[in-house]
């Protein structure tokens, strides 16, 4: 509760000037200023809330940085892709000799004279065969 060292004088009943059917009491008090208690011990409402906040706010914008960062890396990926797949129909669709390591995107696994002429497959060599 709200303290008050002072008088209680009376109760004054003001006419309300929104509604002027109806009437406003007001508790009149003679003596300093009303003191409020000071908040329960371990409440503490505004720090935590604002680092709470900004915490949010940091790892929203990480995620959307992240995210963009994909996106341009995904955007380039698939204009790679549609460039080897235009030049991959421009031969007919299948991979022949003319296919370079030079074709191969970065990180990706070259292709040799052998697995081009085995239409393309990149199967390990038998151990049983010779040769």
């Amino acid at each position: 509760g709200v303290k008050f060292d002072g008088y209680f004088l009376k109760v004054l009943k003001v006419k309300d000037p929104k509604n002027p059917g109806r009437s406003l009491l007001f508790p009149v008090l003679v003596g300093k200023s009303p003191q409020l208690p000071p908040p329960a011990p371990g409440f503490q409402l505004g720090v935590p809330i604002q680092i709470v906040i900004g915490f949010l706010i940091v790892a929203g914008l990480i995620a959307v940085g992240v995210w963009w960062y994909f996106r341009i890396g995904d955007r380039q990926l698939e204009d790679r892709l549609a460039t080897l797949r235009a030049r991959a129909q421009a031969r007919g669709g299948l991979l022949d000799e003319t296919t370079t390591n030079n074709d191969a995107p970065a990180g990706f696994p070259s292709f040799d004279g052998e697995s081009v002429a085995n239409n393309g497959s990149h199967s390990p060599p038998d151990p049983n065969t010779s040769g």
